[in-house]
């Protein structure tokens, strides 16, 4: 089962900001160069609005909740005299962050040869993940020894469901074999 735990987004007011005049109208904003950091309530997202009026929104655990922040900061936007419309065709995801469970553990010196060596970069000294990058789906996935994996670099979570299978079905007889051992 994937697992979406952070979808990100960016969009564009299409004007420049006064980012120190918005963080004395905007409550418990924070700014901190080069961005304005606004958080709406106890919610865990996080918008970032620069200068140039661009902003990303990330820490949002839904598509549901992206856009309502989305949405918020258009409103507060509007309601600020900033922008003429709550309304933004820039705006959208951008990546998504998801996870999933191989549920076996895995030797990762192991799984280079199994997903073939041009897709894989594995460098134990420097990092305890493998990261895989499958020809057929444009996705990145990084995996630990434990078999947890965590998939990113897709904008629709079909992308990152049809990475999950490719990468189970390219490791089902590495798990086989190392079930009769």
């Amino acid at each position: 089962m994937l697992t979406l735990v952070n979808a990100v987004g960016s969009g564009d007011l299409c004007r420049e900001l006064d980012l120190h005049a918005l963080s004395e109208d905007i409550p418990d904003s924070e700014y901190n160069s080069p961005g304005l950091h606004v958080r709406f309530s106890d919610e865990s997202s996080l918008v970032t609005l620069f200068r140039s009026g661009k902003y990303t929104i990330v820490g949002s655990s839904s598509h549901e909740q992206l856009y309502e922040t989305q949405q918020k900061l258009l409103n507060l936007m509007l309601d600020l005299g900033v922008i003429d419309s709550a309304e933004d065709p820039h705006f959208g995801v951008r990546n998504l962050v998801s996870t999933a469970e191989l549920g076996h553990d895995l030797r990762l010196e192991e799984i280079p040869i199994v997903l073939g060596l041009e897709q894989v970069e594995y460098e134990p000294e420097v990092s305890p993940f493998l990261v895989y990058r499958p020809q057929e789906v444009p996705c990145v996935m990084t995996i630990p020894a434990t078999g947890k994996i965590m998939v990113t670099g897709v904008t629709d979570m079909e992308t990152a469901e049809k990475g999950v299978r490719l990468l189970k079905e390219k490791l089902a007889p590495y798990v086989e074999q190392r079930g009769s051992e």
